[in-house]
């Protein structure tokens, strides 16, 4: 049965590593459901990359040893709750009406969002958490006007 896994890699930081591994992926019909990748320090040029797919768990690690294979990758590992703190952020643009903030800014306190900028016409939210959580936020968010959602996937640190 297909589940989420998250991997996280540590590569060099060259040019078209990124390719290479969603090119892995892409081959093998793997969908990548969140993808995010940054610089871990200049001075070392290594980036991380955290994936997350929806795949059987045996598939997952046939491409795992794939792409550790790879001149470029240094480390890799699927991540579990257990061992992985994971987070990911969600900016909402909302168009609202004068009657919406009082209501609007109870919620946003009670998730732990908060109001990053606003007009008369709209307002701008920040969330950062666990993947249930963001949905959870939209869920309910949702009986007012969306205009806009962006979320950046999944990122993390292992814990040990």
């Amino acid at each position: 049965m297909k589940s989420l896994s998250t991997i996280n890699i540590l590569v060099y930081n060259n040019a078209g590593i990124l390719t290479r591994i969603s090119s892995i992926l892409a081959r093998r019909d793997f969908n990548i459901e969140s993808i995010n990748a940054a610089v871990v320090n200049k001075d070392d040029n290594k980036t991380r990359i955290i994936a997350t797919i929806s795949e059987e768990p045996d598939s997952v690690r046939q491409v795992v040893n794939q792409i550790e294979k790879l001149e470029d990758v240094i480390n890799l590992e699927i991540m579990n709750n257990e061992n992985f703190i994971s987070r990911e952020m969600l900016l909402i643009r909302l168009e609202i009406s004068s009657g919406d903030y009082l209501e609007l800014n109870a919620l946003t306190n009670l998730y732990g969002a908060k109001i990053v900028d606003y007009s008369s016409e709209n307002l701008f939210l920040e969330l950062t958490g666990d993947k249930k959580n963001l949905d959870d936020f939209l869920k309910i968010i949702s009986k007012y006007k969306v205009v806009d959602v962006i979320r950046t996937g999944i990122t993390g640190i292992k814990k040990f």
